[in-house]
């Protein structure tokens, strides 16, 4: 008896991955980017702290699919994140930010303080946004 048959039984059961396949249905896709953001005002011994994935979006961030949108447009890199549009208020009531993670499979390392919320947010767009 030949051995073809059960070489080829035994190739479907071994899952096919080459690009341009889908992964079967059911089988979880892993996100390719994975980013804990952190935010605090300054003296605050309170920060919130949130896990952003993009690639596919997901984690407990409110606004993940803007800010997965906003990193995406400036290749995980936060400090070039496009400002939005519109003026801040001169109150200063500085809020420091993190995020820490990997982009793409590289890391990602940023933190900074800006002098208010908006500020951060002008700055950010939807990153820090939760």
């Amino acid at each position: 008896m030949p051995a073809l048959p059960f070489l080829a039984g035994l190739a479907a059961l071994i899952p096919f991955t080459a690009p341009g396949f889908l992964p079967p249905p059911g089988a979880e896709q892993l996100p390719s980017s994975t980013i804990v953001l952190t935010a605090a005002h300054a003296g605050s011994l309170d920060a919130e702290v949130v896990r952003l994935h993009c690639e596919p979006t997901g984690g407990d961030h409110q606004n993940a699919a803007k800010a997965c949108a906003d990193l995406l447009r400036a290749d995980g890199d936060v400090q070039a994140v496009e400002d939005t549009d519109g003026a801040c208020t001169l109150e200063y009531d500085p809020v420091q930010v993190t995020a820490q993670g990997t982009w793409r499979s590289e890391p990602v390392d940023f933190e900074a303080t800006y002098p208010n919320a908006c500020a951060l947010a002008h700055d950010t767009g939807s990153v820090f946004a939760f």
